[in-house]
């Protein structure tokens, strides 16, 4: 499914939850009581207030699931856009590197969080990190890094990886600094943290391949 695609009736069935139950059944606004989505839409009526005094969103855009991540970016943006609220989008990786440079930590560090197969999906970063430095994550084992740099695990130990816990604190910092895109074109640019191709991607490159040869 695109999701992107369906940014427009998302939005819809947001404003019906946002604004309560007496309006999910809008036409206007999205599905009807008894129509598909709705069961969402409903379950989601009561909180409608818990976004009236937000001044922004945040979301994690990874590392995870590529289809979670897909699934749950396309709901904040819909309730982004639906509320005209900017959004930030933040991954562990920088968030786990903010939170080491809080602590004094200079220099090559590597962070690893877990992947399958007892791989993990890791980022080797420099500290402090640039204003606009974006990690560039990769699969590697579950252990320190080859070139001797010291190595955390985000919320898991690993050997030769002592455990980190991001900070609270800092995340809270970071959503004040970060770019905080509001609108439909600008919100794409919230998009999970790319590590491997999914299953679509590889099928449509092996497709388009065979077809070029």
């Amino acid at each position: 499914m695109n999701l992107a695609a369906r940014l427009r009736e998302m939005t819809g069935e947001m404003l019906a939850a946002l604004d309560g139950p007496d309006r999910a059944g809008s036409p206007r606004d999205g599905p009807g009581p008894d129509g598909p989505g709705a069961a969402p839409v409903r379950s989601a009526a009561p909180r409608a207030s818990d976004f009236a005094g937000l001044d922004r969103l945040g979301v994690c855009t990874g590392p995870g699931s590529l289809t979670g991540l897909r699934v749950a970016l396309s709901f904040f943006r819909a309730i982004a856009l639906a509320r005209g609220l900017p959004l930030v989008g933040l991954d562990l990786f920088t968030w786990g590197a903010h939170t080491l440079a809080a602590q004094g930590r200079t220099g090559p560090v590597r962070l690893l969080a877990p992947a399958f197969l007892d791989q993990a999906f890791a980022a080797d970063l420099i500290l402090p990190l640039a204003p606009y430095d974006l990690p560039a994550p990769f699969l590697a084992p579950r252990a320190a890094a080859p070139d001797g740099r010291p190595a955390w695990g985000l919320r898991f130990a690993a050997e030769g990886a002592e455990r980190l816990d991001p900070d609270p604190a800092v995340l809270h910092r970071l959503m004040g600094e970060l770019p905080a895109p509001v609108g439909p074109a600008a919100l794409q640019q919230v998009a999970p943290l790319y590590v491997v191709p999914s299953q679509a991607e590889l099928k449509w490159m092996q497709t388009h391949d065979h077809a070029g040869h």
